[in-house]
């Protein structure tokens, strides 16, 4: 068994492809893959960026705005999940 932490405190902020959030990495292993906790604050922003891995982002609070390939932004809320595949 193994306990995370995923407080703010605990995380390192990530500023790349202009982002401005914090991050708590759970896992990630030698195969393309990684699982990690995102604090986003108000007005806080994960930069437009290619997918480098497959990655689910799931809403618990809030709300905000997310793109693909295609540049339009469409509306999320808690309690949605949102799925980009690697490259897209």
């Amino acid at each position: 068994m193994e306990i995370f932490r995923i407080f703010k405190e605990t995380g390192i902020r990530i500023t790349e492809f202009n982002s401005n959030f914090i991050m708590n990495r759970i896992l990630k292993t030698d195969l393309p893959m990684q699982i990690g906790y995102v604090h986003l604050e108000k007005n806080g922003v994960i930069g437009y960026h290619q997918a480098t891995v497959p990655q689910l982002l799931i809403v618990l609070d809030g709300k905000g705005k997310v793109r693909g390939e295609n540049e339009e932004f469409l509306n999320i809320q808690k309690g949605n999940a949102v799925f980009w595949s690697k490259d897209e």
